[in-house]
This record gives structure tokens, sequence and C-alpha cells, in this order.
């Protein structure tokens, strides 16, 4: 009976939700009935996507995350990108926490090695979640421009933020 206590302590450590939960990419190229069907087909094969979905009229791959999965978003985009498609810009929704680099605030998923530098509107109730987050994890959701910043890292463009709910 020592493996249950062990088991419960290990679960409770876990960085459950840290991750990518929603992501969204629009997607050049797919022109033919045909593609249209392999993308999410591929894109599901990659460990941790749930379910796709290609929105034909937006010319975006909707991408659903299981669960304590470490899925990147240039995991994503790389999938894409051997099909022989260009991936465009993302929205995503994200899970983690923030941190203070340099002065800057960036959200990091440590679960799937993700760090987001976090574009912040001027809108002031989410400058104050996003001040005030500290060790708490917090639903992001917002942009990915196709480009990434000269640290290497995707600039996340916040458009809403919340604190995560237990039952998430």
């Amino acid at each position: 009976m020592r493996v249950l206590p062990a088991l419960v302590i290990a679960l409770l450590s876990w960085p459950a939700g840290a991750e990518l939960r929603v992501v969204e990419i629009r997607v050049s190229g797919l022109d033919c009935a045909s593609c249209v069907k392999s993308v999410p087909t591929a894109l599901r094969r990659v460990r941790g996507v749930q379910a796709t979905e290609y929105r034909a009229a937006e010319g975006v791959v909707e991408i659903s995350l299981a669960r304590g999965n470490t899925v990147t978003l240039d995991r994503l985009r790389d999938a894409l990108k051997g099909l022989g498609y260009t991936p465009e810009d993302a929205r995503i929704q994200v899970v983690g926490e923030v941190r203070t680099e340099e002065g800057s605030a960036v959200l990091v998923c440590d679960a799937a090695k993700l760090r987001f530098p976090l574009d912040v509107p001027q809108h002031p109730a989410i400058r104050k979640l996003i001040g005030t987050a500290g060790e708490d994890r917090i639903v992001v959701e917002g942009d990915v421009p196709k480009k990434t910043a000269p640290s290497g890292h995707d600039i996340l463009r916040v458009r809403t933020a919340r604190f995560e709910d237990e039952d998430e």
C-alpha cells in the first residue's frame, strides 16, 4: 500500500494543465478536397492532438489538444510544413504561469517547455491580472504572429486572460 501515497504525491506535483489547449492556425496552399482531408488526419497523428477541424471559409485548421499534452506550436507548424503547406499566424489558448524576465512578462509552461513573451494590451483589467498572477496559473488567449521574436520565442499578443478554474 505504499504505492498509493507515492502516486498521490506524484499527481499533486504534476504541473497539470500547463499546456496548449486550442490552436487555430491559418494555412496557405490548401486548395483541393484531398488536401483538406489530409491535414486534419496528419495532425491527429501528433501525440497530444485530440481533434482537428478545417474551416475552409477562413483557411484555418483548429486543433484541440488533450490534457497533459507536451505539444509545441513549432511541432504543429512543422507537421504542416512537412505536408507542403505554409502555416501562418495562429490564435492559441494556453495555460501557464506568468513570470518576469528582464522586466517583461513571460507566460511559461514548464511541462511542455513553452515560453511566450507577452504583448499585453493597455486594458487595465488584463494588465492587473497579468501583474498579480504570480505562481497562479492563468489561461491566456491570444495571437501569435508567423514570425518569431529575436529571442527565438513566439510573442503572444494577449486578447483575454483569466485565472484557471480548478475544474479545467
